[in-house]
């Protein structure tokens, strides 16, 4: 029995770490279920912002709809420790959440080419 492996924090949550089929066919769905599917997908994950220089948690309550040829669902974020509110692309943060340690029990699952790691 491998004991390393079992003092390991248990697995509570999987992120996968890129745009899925559902987020694309939900992205521009200004409706209660969709936004309910990104909220459960993203809340309370953590990414770093290689723009600000500013680390992020996203926001369990609710999301931001945007009207306009580029619209759909974006995150609410919150910056850590700072007073900062921004709205993210949910694709771009799928990927910066992937780039970003998370919180024990949280694993992240990457596409790398053909095959998903998980970490």
């Amino acid at each position: 029995m491998d004991v390393e492996q079992l003092k390991q924090p248990a697995t509570k949550r999987v992120f996968r770490a890129w745009f899925e089929d559902w987020e694309v066919e939900n992205v521009k769905k200004n409706d209660a279920v969709a936004e309910a599917l990104f909220i459960e997908k993203c809340e309370n994950l953590v990414f770093w912002d290689p723009d600000t220089e500013k680390t992020f948690v996203v926001a369990p309550e609710n999301l931001e709809w945007q009207r306009g040829k580029n619209g759909g669902w974006f995150l609410i974020c919150e910056e850590v420790g700072g007073k900062e509110v921004e709205a993210f692309d949910i694709e771009v943060a799928n990927e910066l959440i992937g780039e970003t340690q998370q919180a024990d029990g949280i694993e992240i699952v990457r596409p790398q080419g053909n095959v998903v790691t998980i970490t």
